[in-house]
């Protein structure tokens, strides 16, 4: 904590529309009822609310108050637990204690559940969704060129490399479209969690290289489950249509 000033949350001051550096007003409302300007020393990013933090000695002399203190954050030697939690409830001035490990259980068995959930679900979809534009666009480039590569099995190509002609221009498009599909992703994550920014809550956009590895492990899957599909459907090309034909 700086000896003078405030330390801010980044998203107050965003609402407020200031910055490190920057004197904000700030109006006791109780008491003197006291107004002082106040400089703002840094900014903090957290998660949840809007809160703006400040040394407790420069409080007090912005007061003009002496040691008060209605709360404290405590860091507990493990080991020694069982007897703190017992001198807490021998205490009475001690309104309520709060545990963050009790609070961060809490939050993986309700919203870390379903957000667990949520997670699945969006995965399996992508792998539907992959899958299906794969596919789809595999049928299209076969139901184009089913004449041309049938006329190709006509004049002596063998099956195998009439299977590399379609297969290779399909995985080539499947390779460039691979980065830009990722660049878009990330795109589309960073604006969907930026439309969710509250005052409420924030949540932060942690992307990492497993992400992208399983993205491009997905996509690849699905092509050469696609293209298994699309071979199979290239062996009973008509072949006998392409002789008959007069052009």
């Amino acid at each position: 904590m700086p000896e003078d000033g405030l330390l801010m949350s980044a998203k107050l001051a965003e609402i407020l529309g200031v910055r490190s550096g920057d004197e904000v007003r700030v109006e006791v409302l109780e008491g003197r009822r006291a107004a002082v300007d106040v400089p703002i020393r840094g900014l903090v990013t957290d998660f949840a609310g809007v809160s703006a933090y400040m040394d407790i000695a420069a409080l007090q002399r912005i007061l003009k108050e002496g040691d008060t203190v209605n709360g404290a954050y405590l860091t507990v030697d493990q080991q020694r637990w069982g007897e703190f939690m017992r001198a807490v409830k021998d205490t009475p001035r001690s309104a309520f204690v709060m545990v963050k490990r009790d609070q961060l259980a809490a939050f993986r068995e309700t919203t870390g559940h379903s957000i667990g959930i949520i997670r699945k679900l969006y995965f399996v979809l992508a792998v539907i969704v992959a899958f299906g534009v794969v596919y789809n666009s595999a049928r299209i480039a076969l139901s184009e060129r089913s004449r041309e590569l049938a006329t190709l099995r006509v004049v002596g190509f063998s099956l195998a490399e009439v299977r590399g002609v379609l297969v290779g221009e399909l995985a080539v498009l499947v390779l460039l479209a691979l980065p830009i599909g990722l660049l878009f992703g990330r795109g589309l994550a960073l604006f969907i969690m930026s439309s969710f920014s509250t005052e409420t809550v924030r949540l932060p956009i942690l992307i990492r290289s497993s992400t992208y590895s399983i993205a491009v492990i997905v996509v690849l899957t699905a092509s050469v489950l696609s293209f298994a599909l699309v071979s199979r459907m290239l062996a009973k090309l008509d072949l006998v249509s392409v002789l008959k034909a007069r052009d």
